[in-house]
């Protein structure tokens, strides 16, 4: 199935939502919700964007991703299969990891909230508790996570994304993150100055700047030059259009300016990165 946008969805406290994504075409939006995920990535390989933190994910990795840190997974093999489990604190019953007995559990979602990285390494009896968690539905799903925070607590980690858990967003600074997104990602591929987005949502340059980067990880010409060159890459894979109109139609205000970007981004112009995709 293709990716959802979960920050759109409902999930309900005492529940885990839990969905498979396969596709040859993935990326996430950057996005962020209150809930706890797991993500097990089944095949392919990219970069998730965590925060402020970038990690290189390949194919066995298992992420514990903490509740409103922004994140998006970019897929570059076009081959991405992953399992995707979202739930939070209270997916029993309302204050039970304040009881004794889920201490450890408690301990482990803490740390979570930084962000975790498990390897290939781990145990194959991890992953299938994920297939396991998919599977059912109800009091089963939420035994089998359970059981599967268990497992991840005693396991080792091999890395953790953030040092801190200052890069969480609180709901409100969050929505208005969504906001400001939005309208660059609809206004990309025209001219589009920090000073009109600065305007649209009443703020002045200097604090649109900062509040973008410090919530974001990315200057905003980083931000927009990024979605413009991941947009003329997708029009130079899918379509026999001229490098000329693909510039264009992705932003760009000169052919020059293109041609440079794309290479100091790529590694390649745009003609060899059409015709080495073209030859794989």
């Amino acid at each position: 199935m293709p990716h959802t946008d979960v920050y759109k969805r409902d999930i309900y406290k005492n529940s885990c939502l839990a969905f498979k994504t396969v596709t040859d075409d993935f990326r996430s939006t950057w996005h962020a919700h209150p809930e706890f995920e797991i993500v097990y990535i089944e095949s392919g390989f990219g970069c998730l964007h965590y925060g402020k933190q970038q990690h290189i994910y390949q194919k066995g990795d298992i992420f514990v991703l903490g509740p409103w840190v922004p994140h998006e997974f970019l897929e570059k093999s076009k081959n991405h299969h992953s399992i995707s489990l979202l739930f939070n604190n209270d997916f029993i019953i309302p204050g039970f990891l304040d009881c004794e007995l889920a201490q450890e559990i408690k301990a482990f979602l803490n740390k979570a909230r930084m962000g975790l990285v498990f390897n290939a390494k781990m145990e194959q009896s991890e992953t299938d508790i994920i297939k396991l968690v998919l599977s059912q539905s109800g009091l089963d799903r939420a035994i089998h996570l359970l059981f599967l925070l268990r497992k991840f607590s005693e396991q080792p980690v091999s890395q953790v994304l953030s040092n801190t858990p200052e890069e969480q967003c609180c709901s409100k600074t969050f929505a208005k993150l969504q906001d400001i997104l939005a309208f660059i990602h609809k206004n990309a591929y025209r001219k589009l100055l920090l000073d009109e987005v600065a305007t649209q949502f009443y703020m002045s340059r200097n604090h649109l700047s900062r509040f973008f980067t410090e919530n974001t990880g990315f200057s905003f010409s980083q931000y927009l030059l990024k979605l413009r060159i991941e947009r003329a890459s997708e029009l130079l894979l899918k379509s026999t259009k001229p490098i000329t109109h693909v510039s264009e139609e992705s932003g760009f205000d000169s052919i020059s300016s293109f041609n440079r970007s794309f290479l100091r981004e790529k590694g390649l112009s745009p003609r060899e990165f059409r015709k080495q995709l073209k030859n794989t």
